[in-house]
């Protein structure tokens, strides 16, 4: 049977951290927690789990870095990538899924909560959170990064999970450091596109970005 390493990035989400733990430790071999500069108490709260192995990581405004950094400090057979603000629902799926020796990854529903008075409780997406640990598979992209076209490249076949991801995050528009998420991702986008004026994958999100976040954040 396999194993899991349940990969995270965090800073500042002391309020988040527990109800993530309590989640991911029925199920994770491991938890590989990177902290980009967290000043509130997140720090002494991972420390309380022994499962968690907990490294640094100097926030440059590249979630690809950030991320590849975490699956390089994995050692179980499959990685789960969550953020601090997303939970599995159904996580016997994914007892499942890691039996699957023909698979080397799977899209998991991705639901995102969205903020009170907004037209619809939830939006959903397929998201590759979870794939075998190959130092093939790799994310790419500093914002809006992709790992699934890695393991295609590698030659994986990827497939759909049963499994879900609850995100809560959309219904705080503050993300971490306390700067407003469409500020940030509009910075990095605009950065990015400086380089690369014609990356229509940017172009398109930089796009949402501006449209669809409301004007307080």
């Amino acid at each position: 049977m396999g194993s899991i390493s349940t990969c995270v990035i965090v800073r500042d989400e002391e309020r988040r951290v527990p109800g993530l733990l309590e989640n991911i430790s029925k199920f994770s071999d491991e938890i590989i927690v990177v902290d980009t500069g967290s000043k509130d108490g997140t720090i002494q709260l991972l420390l309380d789990n022994p499962k968690v192995k907990l490294f640094h990581f100097e926030w440059c405004d590249d979630f690809a870095k950030a991320r590849n950094y975490s699956l390089e400090q994995a050692s179980c057979e499959w990685i789960l990538v969550l953020d601090a603000d997303e939970i599995i629902s159904n996580p016997k799926a994914l007892a499942f899924d890691i039996k699957r020796k023909e698979i080397d990854g799977f899209y998991l529903l991705l639901k995102s909560l969205q903020p009170e008075g907004s037209l619809t409780k939830y939006e959903e997406v397929f998201a590759c959170r979870l794939f075998r640990n190959s130092r093939h598979h790799r994310y790419k992209g500093r914002i809006h990064e992709l790992v699934a076209p890695s393991i295609v490249t590698a030659g994986g076949k990827i497939t759909y999970s049963k499994a879900t991801i609850i995100h809560s995050g959309y219904q705080s528009h503050l993300v971490q450091g306390g700067t407003t998420r469409r500020d940030r991702n509009k910075r990095i986008l605009v950065d990015i596109l400086k380089d690369d004026p014609n990356d229509e994958y940017y172009i398109y999100h930089l796009g949402l970005t501006i449209r669809f976040e409301s004007p307080q954040e």
